[in-house]
């Protein structure tokens, strides 16, 4: 039990970075794009709710 444990216990830690790593991206990605299409004045309140 405890070996199996230790096993998704390890997996889990492994995926958490890669996780975090995407979540950020694409959160970074997002606030690029909004902040982009502000200055070319494209910006409308659609693009700002739409998920």
């Amino acid at each position: 039990m405890n070996l199996a444990q230790n096993r998704s216990t390890a997996k889990l830690t492994a995926y958490v970075p890669k996780i975090t790593t995407q979540l950020f991206t694409l959160l970074y990605a997002r606030v690029t794009l909004a902040a982009s299409l502000q200055d070319s004045g494209q910006f409308t309140s659609s693009n700002a709710t739409q998920t």
